[in-house]
């Protein structure tokens, strides 16, 4: 009998494990793992514009992976460094970060793309959704891509490709798209220096061009003029005095960044009997600045007939092509602009300065009458 109850008892705990089993199960379902990805895809598109400070151009790779993550490089060729990707300072193996999917769109088939700068904090910037469909087994779209990463000044590139993978990775991308830099034709130099190194050099060419150059990037050129006497340089349309002691040239340029900040070289050359004699321009650019309502203004004489008119501020960028007529006896000049702007931004900008009516004084100096204050 006890043996029964003993049999009937263990009976009984054997069932309530199961059913605990059986419920627990229920609970605590394991997901199915997502099925597996079988297509990766990559993009490339190559960027190229004068953006002074900030570089001359990129090139892109956009790798779209099995897994369906979207990991985007970015290099500088301008940089004209070559090494391996891992230490490559112009090479940003993950610029940008995402993912991916294959989807519709109104309909369309497409892949859909996601891509954000991942900051070390885990936050992203600059995030956005792209779109790329297919035209005869090609897919392509515009990326929307920060110059500087975390910074709202943007430009576009257009990434083509597909699943044929043409790079099999940052080091084979990097040689694909190497620059080698090659200085200007020149007879001799003048080069600035900042603690012991040189930082700026000015390439001076025999056919009356100078070239001027931070490492591997032009910042600017001009002409220059040279007799036994005296040496002058025109850059962005302003007469630069050489100092000459000696056999040693001198002079000074501030390269000015567009709002960035401004940099000032000192560059010397320490034989200036090596620059070929030139003759002055035949017009020697004249200079003017005035301020009206807290706001600065440059008209620059390139021509007897043809002047640059700009907010100096950022002059740099931009200025507006004119030509212009000065009254002998008020010297009020008239100016004409060569072609309306199209951009709103330019035009805006435009309008504010048109109406302006500007009075030449002496030195470069010059007085402006706001459009409320004309009579």
């Amino acid at each position: 009998m006890k043996i029964k109850k003993l049999l009937v008892a263990l009976l009984a705990v054997v069932m309530a494990v199961g059913v605990m089993t059986a419920v627990a199960a229920c609970d605590d379902p394991k997901p199915a793992p997502p099925p597996e990805n079988t297509k990766s895809f990559q993009l490339t598109g190559e960027f190229r514009q004068d953006l002074q400070a900030m570089g001359q151009g990129f090139d892109f790779m956009l790798d779209l992976n099995k897994d369906g993550s979207a990991v985007l490089a970015r290099y500088n060729p301008f940089g004209y460094d070559s090494s391996d990707a891992a230490s490559n300072k112009s090479y940003a193996a993950k610029y940008m970060e995402g993912t991916w999917k294959e989807a519709k769109k109104d309909g369309v088939d497409c892949l859909q793309i996601k891509l954000a700068v991942k900051k070390a904090d885990g936050t992203e910037e600059n995030a956005n959704t792209f779109y790329a469909y297919d035209v005869a087994g090609v897919y392509s779209f515009d990326l929307n891509f920060p110059i500087v990463p975390g910074m709202s000044f943007t430009r576009d590139v257009t990434l083509t490709g597909g699943e044929t993978k043409t790079y099999a990775d940052g080091n084979a991308f990097i040689q694909a798209k190497k620059m080698t830099f090659e200085a200007p034709a020149h007879v001799t130099t003048f080069e600035s220096e900042k603690d012991g190194k040189v930082n700026a050099t000015a390439y001076v060419a025999s056919d009356a061009k100078i070239y001027l150059y931070t490492g591997y990037t032009q910042i600017a050129q001009g002409t220059y003029s040279k007799n036994e006497s005296e040496m002058k340089v025109i850059i962005n349309d302003s007469p630069i005095n050489v100092a000459i002691d000696g056999n040693k040239g001198t002079f000074e340029y501030t390269y000015d960044m567009g709002g960035y900040g401004s940099t000032t070289y000192t560059f010397v050359c320490k034989d200036i009997t090596k620059v070929p004699a030139q003759g002055p321009a035949a017009f020697e650019p004249v200079r003017y600045e005035g301020t009206v309502g807290g706001t600065t203004y440059s008209i620059v004489l390139t021509s007897e007939t043809d002047c640059k008119y700009a907010n100096k501020q950022m002059e740099s960028m931009f200025s507006f092509e004119c030509t212009y007529a000065i009254d002998e006896t008020t010297h009020v000049i008239t100016l004409t602009i060569k072609q309306e702007p199209s951009n709103e931004t330019l035009k805006g900008l435009w309008a504010g300065m048109k109406d302006i009516v500007w009075t030449l004084g002496d030195n470069g100096a010059m007085t402006g009458v706001a459009p409320a204050e004309q009579a």
